[in-house]
């Protein structure tokens, strides 16, 4: 009897449970049966972590997730659809779907969709390359190709501000790839996206992030008009809790959020059933050692969202190339300073000379090694307490607080002996920088106003500069041209005289021979460029070399148009490989559009070639070279110049 008695109350115990559990489980939410039973559902497939496509072409992200639960939590099927936004929102608009997510809300929108409730606040910013500066606002992007997704609520925003240079992409990814590629230089994404792509795609340290654009709101959206519809969808997301919403998060954003609901539901299930308290203490036990693992992970997880925290703080006020500030922290620490009351401020302007002429002779890897160099010094040259910050591509400017006019003109000074002493080292190019300088008092002198005077002062002493340091320019291209071994064996001077020869046969004039002289004698300048595996190859080139060699044309142009001395010939030395025929390169150009003087060094330059050894073939004799200099007439050469030419070295054999 009495195991009979237990046994009752054990049966009415687990029937406890069971209707307990039955309903802590039931769905908050349940649809009428007037209610449809499946709708379709468009979004961005390329919008992280909302939603994206994985490499199996697998639709997934924190949307996704809530979409499932919603169907879990209404009983109504969904079907996901992943598709680029634009193509999304047009077939929205036909009608196609039932719903469109991942849209902001906006005047325009409303014509044609009902908006459901926001569900989150998106970050929209611009991101431009670290060697830009300056950029700000939408007002700053004028006159810059900007990358944006085509439909994105960011084109609207930015043709009413005025920005009409705008080069549109398929999705975000496309975006990333051309400014990887280089092919734009700024764009405007919805910053959790772009942080996902540039780091995915190593590239946080090649673009800076001005500050935030706007913020646009995320909504879910109908067709105009669907308020059923709209209802059943608000309803439904109404009816996932707090901590499913949280628990979706901390999936796909490495957050964990506690649920006390659910604590609270177990506490309530297991103090109504005593008889089951050993159950509760071993589940206890299992949830202790469950917690302390996923302790260990929140603790990992946080570790790491800090750290990248102090990366993404750092990107945004530090220049990478140089580990210096950068201008927008420079341009806060102003705005700070300018609101302290009466203390002594100082700036000082730096800037590199001829870092362009460096980057053109030397190419852009010896232009970054010298702007380091330069940071290198002014890093020595000023103390921790002072502000340096790399504000342009060529540009330092250092804040110096409580500073006097003895102790920066000390700076100043030890900053061109550090300068000296770096050139003693054989350096192909010097390095030089121009300084100014302005000193006030912060609460009492417009501390802009000092920026700009220490910039005016600056660019004083960078024109004295130019002027002491006019004819280097020459000496310096010539020693290159000396130590790539360019102007060796005679060449240089056989050039000068037989172009010069050649010229006055035709009636050129004295003066203009002068400049003859000076492009026979750097037309080869661009070969600096060229890498010494093909430039001293003793073999024939392959079509791949020949290509890279051709680009040497080019290279002696941009470093020309760098040198005042030279820039007057500059257009000659692009032009000197032109063909008569139209074949020559960079320009194809054919006849008579190719100069005079680029016609005759190609004669000459072809016959000196010929009548020189060469470490694939031995040197023609003269008349040899003459014979092959007549085939040519009309296909490579100036007919008429040719005639003259033969006519002028017959006379000399």
């Amino acid at each position: 009897m009495k195991k009979a008695y237990v046994h009752r109350i054990w049966l009415c115990c687990c029937l406890i449970i069971i209707i307990m559990a039955m309903y802590l489980n039931t769905p908050a939410y349940a649809t009428d049966g007037d209610s449809q039973d499946i709708i379709k559902v468009i979004m961005d497939d390329d919008y992280p972590p909302y939603s994206y496509k994985d490499s199996n072409g697998k639709l997934q992200g924190i949307l996704v997730d809530q979409w499932m639960l919603w169907q879990k939590k209404t009983g109504i099927h969904v079907e996901l659809y992943g598709m680029d936004w634009e193509s999304a929102l047009r077939k929205m608009k036909k009608g196609e779907f039932d719903v469109i997510d991942t849209i902001f809300y906006n005047k325009e929108r409303t014509k044609y969709f009902a908006f459901t409730k926001q569900y989150t606040k998106i970050e929209v910013s611009i991101f431009f390359q670290n060697n830009i500066s300056g950029i700000v606002d939408a007002e700053s992007l004028k006159g810059f190709n900007v990358g944006v997704k085509a439909g994105d609520n960011a084109v609207d925003f930015l043709v009413d501000k005025g920005v009409d240079t705008l080069i549109e992409y398929t999705n975000y990814r496309d975006i990333i790839e051309a400014a990887k590629a280089q092919k734009i230089t700024t764009f405007v994404m919805d910053r959790p996206s772009a942080m996902f792509f540039l780091y995915k795609n190593d590239m946080q340290d090649r673009f800076k992030e001005a500050p935030s654009l706007y913020y646009g709101e995320l909504h879910r959206a109908v067709l105009k008009g669907n308020h059923e519809l709209l209802n059943t969808i608000d309803s439904g997301f109404l009816s996932i809790s707090k901590n499913e919403y949280n628990a979706i998060d901390k999936k796909w954003l490495g957050k964990t959020p506690v649920s006390s609901d659910v604590f609270f539901k177990f506490f309530m299930l297991f103090s109504a059933v005593a008889v089951v308290l050993l159950l509760l203490i071993v589940w206890n036990v299992l949830l202790k050692r469950a917690v302390k693992i996923k302790t260990g992970e929140l603790s990992e997880t946080l570790e790491k969202y800090k750290e990248s925290e102090k990366n993404i703080y750092r990107m945004s006020i530090v220049d990478m190339p140089t580990g210096m500030y950068n201008r927008n922290f420079f341009e806060s620490e102003l705005t700070r300073i300018q609101n302290e009351e009466n203390r002594d401020v100082g700036i000082v302007v730096c800037d590199i000379d001829g870092l362009k002429l460096i980057n053109d002779m030397l190419g852009h890897s010896a232009g970054d090694d010298y702007l380091k160099e330069c940071a290198m010094i002014l890093r020595q040259c000023f103390s921790e307490e002072d502000i340096i910050a790399r504000i342009g591509g060529d540009e330092f400017a250092v804040i110096i607080q409580n500073a006097t006019k003895e102790d920066i003109a000390s700076k100043i000074q030890k900053i061109a002996e550090k300068l000296e002493k770096t050139n003693q080292d054989e350096r192909v190019v010097p390095m030089s920088m121009s300084c100014g300088y302005a000193l006030g008092q912060s609460g009492q002198t417009e501390i802009k106003e000092l920026f700009r005077t220490a910039d005016n002062m600056m660019y004083h002493e960078k024109l004295h500069h130019k002027q002491s340091e006019k004819s280097k320019n020459l000496n310096i291209l010539t020693k290159m041209l000396e130590e790539r071994d360019f102007i060796t064996e005679g060449h240089g001077e056989r050039m000068k005289e037989l172009c010069c020869e050649l010229a006055g046969k035709i009636g050129i004039s004295e003066a203009e021979s002068k400049d003859m002289r000076l492009f026979a004698h750097f037309h080869d300048i661009g070969k600096i460029g060229i890498p010494d595996r093909i430039l001293f190859k003793p073999d024939q080139l392959t079509t791949e070399e020949m290509n890279v060699m051709k680009g040497h044309t080019e290279i002696g142009y941009r470093i020309t148009v760098a040198s005042a001395d030279l820039i007057h010939i500059s257009d000659w030395i692009l032009k000197h490989h032109e063909w008569w025929n139209g074949n020559g390169y960079p320009l194809n150009l054919k006849g008579e559009e190719i100069p005079i003087q680029c016609r005759i060094l190609s004669i000459v330059d072809a016959f000196d070639a010929m009548t020189s050894d060469r470490p694939y073939r031995k040197a023609f004799s003269k008349e040899a070279a003459m014979t092959e200099i007549r085939k040519n007439k009309g296909i490579q050469f100036d007919p008429k110049l040719v005639n003259e030419f033969i006519e002028m070295m017959a006379a000399k054999l």
